[in-house]
């Protein structure tokens, strides 16, 4: 009987974030009752342990937002997040149906802040992000 394979691989897990729980930033894992063996018999209890994942703001893989919007200065502010290095293209709107393409920026990592002017007595606006490519 030779030798069992290893592979570096003691135990691996994923988890996603589901919908509802978007908002939440901290993730508190606990592993316990674990056993370990090296040969299949002789088994060795851990001590129970937690650990807690900070993941800051959360936005799923590819999907662009923006946050934080606020109108000051006769400018909509905004903070943009996303996948760090995804292009972004902020389109506007009239009637949230034809969009007109405006500027394309690059996301950093932690997301990045940019502004629009408003004109005074222009009609409202709608506005939203799509990915671009570079």
């Amino acid at each position: 009987m030779g030798e069992p394979t290893r592979n570096g691989t003691l135990a691996q897990f994923e988890f996603q974030v589901q919908p509802g729980f978007t908002s939440q930033s901290t993730w508190p894992i606990k592993v316990s009752n674990l056993e370990i063996t090296g040969d299949g018999f002789d088994t060795r209890v851990l001590s129970d342990a937690t650990v807690t994942v900070a993941t800051g703001t959360v936005v799923p893989p590819n999907e662009l937002r923006m946050v934080q919007p606020v109108i000051e200065n006769g400018q909509l502010k905004f903070h943009v997040m996303g996948t760090a290095g995804v292009h972004a293209l902020i389109q506007s709107s009239v009637d949230a149906k034809a969009w007109v393409d405006g500027e394309t920026i690059q996301i950093p990592e932690g997301g990045i802040d940019q502004s629009i002017p408003i004109l005074s007595g222009a009609p409202k606006m709608f506005y939203r992000l799509k990915q671009a490519v570079p």
